[in-house]
């Protein structure tokens, strides 16, 4: 298998360079299997840490949680982004699934970013919880984080 990279365009993907170009005009079918990589985004992981970082210490839901890398791993659970395991003695054990540059794409990290939010955003409609937030408050708040606001 070759990787290319591409540049989408008009609608169309096109060769990056004249080396890619060369390998695309040497395919000779008409159809190929295309497997999407989008390279991740270093703000954008900063801008994830930073939500974690609000619904922790600006929110009530911090408040459940001795802290907020178990707040994060609650919220990956919950989002159905970890992996259990069944080990032959019946125990079973949880790993959260890593975030890691090399573990995901940028679109696979967007997955990600969404669930988590929505299933914070879910928890904090809970009856328990006083002050209620909306999308655009967590958003306000990890502008704030950013120094955006």
């Amino acid at each position: 298998m070759t990787e290319l990279y591409m540049i989408k365009r008009n609608g169309g993907l096109f060769p990056a360079g004249q080396c890619e170009k060369e390998i695309f005009d040497s395919v000779t079918r008409d159809e190929v299997l295309v497997k999407i990589l989008q390279h991740r985004n270093p703000k954008h992981h900063a801008k994830f840490f930073a939500m974690i970082a609000a619904l922790y210490h600006d929110t009530a839901l911090g408040e459940q949680f001795s802290s907020p890398d178990a707040m994060r791993f609650y919220l990956f659970v919950k989002s159905g982004h970890a992996e259990i395991y069944t080990f032959p003695n019946g125990k079973t054990q949880v790993v959260a699934q890593s975030l890691k540059f090399a573990s995901m794409d940028q679109l696979t990290f967007n997955r990600v970013y969404e669930d988590v939010i929505n299933v914070a955003l879910d928890l904090l409609k809970a009856p328990n919880i006083a002050t209620k937030h909306s999308r655009e408050d967590i958003d306000r708040m990890v502008d704030t984080l950013l120094g955006f606001a």
